[in-house]
């Protein structure tokens, strides 16, 4: 909860002070209030009774100023009309002025306004500072985007619908939140974590926007849902995951799916029909395959038989093979898979020790051990060059879009595609935690020494078949990653698009230009070392294999619904306390996402281009050579994947 005035640390005498006023501020203008102050006040002397006296007075002072907490508090801000004037307000204001409007018999106060008043925050420390400039303009930045299909097919199809709700709680609070996914049985809501939520509890839920889209107007009376789960918003500490489960089946709420459904299924057939948007997709597809860093490993059940290489990310399979036998037993350990389906994604930290001949791996996930433990192995291992830390994505192969390709996946059922998060120059980050004398025992349960497994089938990324081609599709939809392609024209870089999975992740959504158009902009994290990486890489300094940056984004709500994004590198913070106060800071006054920006070389766009589709394309001369050269001067190409939970995991904030 938002510290209200009057909420914060006091002396002991000052907060007995305070409970008299609270307990006299009833009796204010009634003829009880002189006896009422001398029965509370017989232990105190006659300055601090005056005190008392006057400051009641000042604050049942009646107040005529506006209230307007735009770009004070995170959130959303709305607009009340209270008292006959237009207040700008967040739930958490607005519920407090509920619950103490009867205190002050019912008028705005200057003790009620000043109630409703932030504490001094500490935006001005996140303040941006006036750079030189990044030597492009906007309109370079962005680019029409390709978006891979979203729809996952589970036990029922939950779609993504994000619209405005009200939720009612037992206590009479009443919170504004937003859909994230929906389903006949249920609802998962974005809301402000502030308010007394709690796993079992039935609230109720008014669709306050869908009912005014779709005409059924009972969604706006309220539904009762219970919650099932509640999660932490990893980007801000002010907002919470809810996951409710309705209570009965909907009838309206199956209607909206239903016509949904429709809608999605006429948009993909007419998409379809825009050849030279599927060739350009697809062609996107297969080139961020070609380029991804990520290793796909594809399994039986929980048995592995594939992995999808390809030049840029072999230096995970060599990391976990010896030349001789296979090791990623020790990464994929039954035990830590049964914790991968729990969770769908776990980040594991692991290096290696060499005793006599034999080398060891020592690994763990942040799940497996407790933060001493973590803290333990961190210490240990980031010191070491064989340090590394890896995320492991799990997606059933049932739940992701099925292909166009006519072969069977034969018996395979899962992809875990594994990223290296590795970032040497920032290793002592992980050590921001020590121990004096670590006591390396407690890490011998995840202390284990290759053992042979089965033979795994490598297949290269460009093998043209079909099934490798079906695997090649799995991968593609299993990156959740921001991908964007740069071309140059004669000294100018330019984007010329973007992949993304869906808009439904927040980079992504700091990245889009605006509802009106399928455009996402670079510009709001474009910081001035980004464009030098892009300008080394542009002139052949960059290193063949590309480059890695770190990007931190703190987002500030400005108020009018307007955000300001303030994004720091490594040359910006330059130590670990910097960097973690950053953190702390924009999580207190805002979202915060970390960005790790991958930029590497890549062929042409029109190398991945299907040939029998671009001969039947129905173009003009002219205007498929003027394609063809657009596509045929992208050099560049960018992965943008959210670090964010591996952050707060590294600075023990998680």
């Amino acid at each position: 909860m938002r510290p209200f005035r009057g909420e914060h640390q006091m002396s002991q005498s000052s907060v007995e002070v305070e409970k008299k006023i609270e307990s006299l501020l009833p009796y204010f203008n009634t003829g009880a209030f002189g006896a009422e102050l001398e029965k509370l006040s017989t232990d105190l002397d006659t300055p601090t009774k005056f005190f008392i006296r006057s400051e009641i007075s000042r604050r049942m002072k009646p107040c005529d100023r506006e209230i307007d907490l735009r770009g004070k508090v995170p959130g959303d801000v709305r607009k009340y009309k209270l008292h006959g004037k237009i207040c700008w307000v967040d739930d958490l204001a607005l519920n407090h002025y509920r619950k103490r409007i009867k205190l002050y018999k019912g008028h705005l106060t200057l003790g009620l306004w000043e109630e409703l008043q932030p504490p001094e925050c500490e935006l001005k420390r996140l303040k941006d500072k006036k750079g030189r400039s990044n030597g492009l303009n906007k309109d370079q930045l962005a680019a029409h985007y390709f978006e891979n299909s979203t729809l996952f097919r589970r036990s029922e199809t939950r779609y993504k619908v994000f619209s405005l709700v009200t939720v009612l709680l037992d206590d009479g609070s009443i919170v504004h939140g937003k859909t994230l996914d929906l389903s006949p049985s249920g609802i998962r809501v974005k809301a402000a974590s502030a308010f007394s939520f709690r796993v079992g509890n039935t609230i109720t839920v008014r669709f306050t926007q869908l009912a005014e889209e779709s005409g059924y107007t009972q969604l706006a009376e309220g539904i009762k849902y219970q919650i099932i789960r509640i999660k932490k918003d990893m980007h801000c500490e002010h907002f919470i995951e809810i996951g409710l489960k309705a209570e009965t089946q909907i009838p309206a709420i199956n209607d909206i799916l239903a016509q949904r459904s429709r809608q999605i299924d006429k948009k993909l057939s007419t998409q379809s029909d825009h050849e030279l948007d599927a060739i350009q997709h697809a062609g996107m597809q297969l080139s961020v395959v070609n380029g991804s860093a990520a290793l796909p490993i594809f399994l039986e059940q929980s048995v592995i038989r594939y992995a999808m290489l390809n030049s840029k990310n072999k230096h995970i399979w060599d990391y976990w093979h010896d030349g001789e036998q296979h090791m990623l037993n020790q990464l994929l350990s039954p035990e830590r898979l049964s914790l991968l389906a729990k969770h769908q994604s776990l980040h594991v930290f692991t290096y290696t020790q060499t005793k006599g001949t034999t080398k060891y791996f020592v690994t763990a996930s942040s799940q497996e051990v407790s933060p001493d433990l973590h803290a333990l192995l961190c210490q240990l291992g980031a010191s070491s060059p064989t340090w590394r830390v890896f995320r492991l994505d799990l997606n059933s192969l049932a739940q992701l879009p099925p292909s166009n390709t006519n072969t069977d996946r034969d018996k395979l059922s899962h992809i875990i595609t594994i990223h290296d998060l590795t970032f040497s120059v920032l290793a002592d980050d992980y050590r921001c935690k020590r121990t004096t004398n670590p006591d390396t025992s407690q890490l011998s349960p995840f202390t284990r020494k290759p053992t042979r497994i089965d033979d795994i089938e490598l297949i290269e990324t460009d093998v043209q078949s079909p099934f490798a081609a079906l695997l090649r599709h799995y991968f593609a939809h299993s990156l959740t990653s921001a991908h964007y392609f740069l071309q140059k024209s004669s000294t100018e870089l330019t984007v010329y698009g973007f992949l993304i999975s869906s808009l439904a992740p927040l980079l992504n959504q700091i990245l889009k230009v605006n509802d009106q158009t399928e455009s996402l902009t670079l510009k709001p994290i474009f910081h001035r070392h980004f464009y030098e990486l892009m300008k080394n890489m542009m002139t052949k300094k960059g290193s063949l294999s590309g480059v890695n940056d770190e990007l931190y984004v703190a987002i500030l709500e400005q108020g009018n619904g307007q955000n300001r994004v303030v994004i720091r590198c490594k040359t910006d913070l330059k130590t670990t306390e910097e960097r973690a106060n950053f953190v702390k800071l924009a999580k207190r006054n805002g979202a915060f996402i970390a960005v790790r920006n991958h930029l590497y070389h890549t062929p042409s766009l029109f190398t991945f281009m299907d040939r029998n589709l671009w001969g039947k394309l129905q173009l003009n001369a002219s205007k498929k050579r003027g394609l063809q050269h657009s596509l045929e001067q992208v050099c560049l190409a960018g992965t943008l994947t959210d670090i964010t939970e591996e952050v707060l995991i590294r600075f023990n904030l998680h």
